[in-house]
């Protein structure tokens, strides 16, 4: 089965290209994107950057206005971190910053967070997850359910809490009904959490431990 790949013209990595090229199954489509830098089967929006490049929308305050254009776009958005363990000691950007900004870009903006080591590495994850939604789409609703795909956004809402310790459908539904939106339950206290049906001390004040944010600091 033939997979569409649209590539942002603006891309000029020539191993990521050289990769994609190489895979008969694709048809690679070169055009101008407004967000992100790839479309996969009219499905799902990839943003790829190498770490220098998310370090840098970091510091200059670009990454998060990007998190948002990608998280209200119609299709199922994703983001792909390329580089390997000395590009990230590169940085000299602590540990808990990076964390931080991985929280917020998974769990308030709902962005899944993939990781490759060099150009060919994400050819190939975008040549992967592109079979699984082809999969997925001739499984029925009961794959969709199975790899995790939001047929509507308070489905995809629901997946996004779902990813927090202790929080089954259930919980994730419950929490929707209190505070809203996602944003609202991520910056919930541990005595409005303990609101919640089915809320324990103790998983209120674990959610509020992972989700918080510290400040970013640089070495």
């Amino acid at each position: 089965m033939c997979l569409k790949i649209v590539i942002d013209d603006r891309e000029r990595n020539g191993e990521l290209i050289n990769t994609l090229t190489q895979f008969q199954e694709i048809k690679l489509i070169r055009k101008r994107l407004s967000t992100g830098d790839f479309i996969v089967g009219d499905r799902l929006l990839f943003e790829r950057k190498t770490v220098r490049d998310f370090a840098g929308s970091l510091t200059e305050g670009r990454l998060f206005n990007q998190a948002k254009r990608m998280a209200q776009s119609h299709l199922r958005p994703a983001l792909i971190l390329e580089g390997d363990a000395q590009s990230w000691r590169n940085l000299n950007i602590r540990r808990e910053a990076i964390q931080g900004t991985l929280i917020n870009l998974m769990l308030i903006y709902g962005l899944p967070v993939l990781r490759a080591t060099r150009p060919a590495e994400t050819a190939h994850l975008l040549l992967y997850t592109g079979r699984q939604v082809q999969r997925a789409l001739m499984g029925g609703n009961a794959t969709y359910k199975r790899y995790g795909i939001a047929k509507s956004p308070q489905s995809g809402r629901l997946r996004v809490l779902q990813s927090l310790p202790g929080i089954g459908p259930k919980r994730a539904k419950a929490l929707l009904q209190t505070f809203g939106s996602i944003r609202g339950c991520i910056n919930a206290n541990n005595e409005e959490l303990l609101k919640v049906h089915g809320m324990g001390r103790a998983l209120a004040e674990r959610i509020c431990k992972i989700v918080e944010e510290p400040p970013v600091c640089y070495k």
